[in-house]
């Protein structure tokens, strides 16, 4: 579950880094670029959130047993 504000992070973060608008980060990836702070502004590591968007980019897509390319 993420809160509002990390939920809004995802696009906030695709606008900044200019990410295409058919990328989402997981929750996982979220909260490895989101400083949560209680009652206040959380702090979101852009330069952690374009490193994770590069990993993903790069990853082969998955190979699904019996499907024709």
């Amino acid at each position: 579950m993420l809160c509002e504000q990390c939920n809004t992070t995802d696009g906030t973060v695709k606008r900044t880094l200019q990410l295409p608008k058919e990328f989402s980060y997981s929750p996982e990836e979220i909260r490895a670029f989101v400083e949560p702070i209680p009652h206040g502004w959380h702090i979101v590591n852009y330069q952690r959130a374009a490193q994770i968007y590069e990993s993903v980019r790069r990853c082969p897509p998955p190979v699904i047993p019996g499907a024709h390319m």
